[in-house]
């Protein structure tokens, strides 16, 4: 399987302009945890402002 290099451009044109937005504050606020790449996949836990984290993928 050839590796695919995750670049702010590559997600960018993955997430609408609002969604990358949240996920760069989120990134920068420390809320990105256990962040994990498998092959073409790109997964994370995200600290979300209610009592639980959630996922995206």
């Amino acid at each position: 399987m050839a590796k695919v290099m995750v670049t702010e451009g590559l997600i960018r044109r993955c997430a609408d302009g609002r969604s990358f937005e949240r996920g760069r504050a989120y990134f920068a606020q420390g809320r990105v945890r256990r962040l994990a790449v498998d092959g073409t996949i790109v997964t994370a836990t995200v600290d979300g402002p209610g009592p639980t984290g959630y996922g995206c993928a």
